[in-house]
């Protein structure tokens, strides 16, 4: 793994989809500081942003005019704004699940495996935005980009906390289960 972090950004995320954990590790051992967490962060954030722009561009869904121009803009600066604190509070609550469950890892642990696994899952994310709207699939598109996100995440959260990586996916699954069980409940 130290020769994917001497091969740059790209050859660190593409080391990243065949070993999460480890990548992690080598990101952790690499001293990622606050700057660096930031631009995952932000990065993870342009992804999905203009994964969800391209979406719209391709297949639209709102009104044209004044208000799809006003969306493209709201959702841009949602997206680069709003975006990147939500994933700084994300992180805050995970790490508190993760405390609850024994986890051992602290907060800028628990953001490095958020920010790093979103930025590593964001390009594919932002294409299956992309082709997923093309072909009609738009939900299926967003599901399959969850899913590529976490996983990566449930191996990353697992290095930084000190899991079993299946743990963590059985969390997230279960997780997934009450989400869609709870609409039918009510």
């Amino acid at each position: 793994m130290a020769d994917a972090v001497a091969r740059g950004l790209f050859g660190r995320i593409a080391a990243a989809w065949a070993a999460p954990g480890a990548s992690w590790r080598a990101e952790w051992a690499d001293g990622a500081g606050e700057p660096r967490l930031l631009a995952y962060a932000f990065g993870a954030s342009a992804f999905l942003t203009v994964g969800a722009m391209a979406a719209e561009a391709i297949r639209p869904v709102l009104a044209v005019g004044e208000a799809r121009e006003a969306w493209f803009a709201a959702r841009l600066f949602a997206g680069l704004s709003f975006f990147p604190l939500a994933l700084y509070a994300s992180a805050a609550l995970i790490r508190l699940a993760a405390r609850a469950f024994g986890g051992v890892g602290g907060w800028r642990e628990t953001r490095l495996a958020l920010f790093w696994s979103g930025l590593v899952s964001g390009p594919l994310a932002a294409l299956l935005l992309g082709f997923g709207a093309a072909l009609g699939l738009g939900g299926a598109a967003r599901v399959a980009a969850g899913l590529a996100w976490v996983s990566l995440l449930a191996p990353m959260l697992a290095a930084a906390h000190g899991f079993r990586a299946v743990r963590v996916v059985a969390a997230f699954a279960a997780l997934a289960a009450a989400a869609f069980l709870l609409p039918l409940v009510g």
